[in-house]
């Protein structure tokens, strides 16, 4: 079991670093993320999306978001099998 310290900071690191690692990832994938998203889950399979990772974009853990910043429907259904 973890100790209540451990999960505090490592909570607190990933908030510090959120801004940043978000940013970084619209850079490099110049995908319009939805701005309710809070998780982003990476796939990577090799015979689907580009280069083989899929991207699914998340309000909350069991939210799926399907549309993208620009109100397009976007493809999730390879998270839903």
């Amino acid at each position: 079991m973890v100790s209540k310290l451990v999960k505090s900071n490592i909570k607190l690191a990933l908030r510090s670093e959120r801004e940043r690692t978000i940013s970084e990832l619209r850079d490099l994938f110049r995908y319009p993320f939805h701005s309710d998203v809070k998780i982003l889950h990476f796939e990577m399979d090799g015979s689907v999306g580009d280069y083989g990772i899929t991207v699914a974009q998340f309000k909350e853990l069991d939210e799926i978001i399907e549309i993208n910043a620009h109100g397009e429907k976007v493809s999730v259904e390879v998270f839903l099998k």
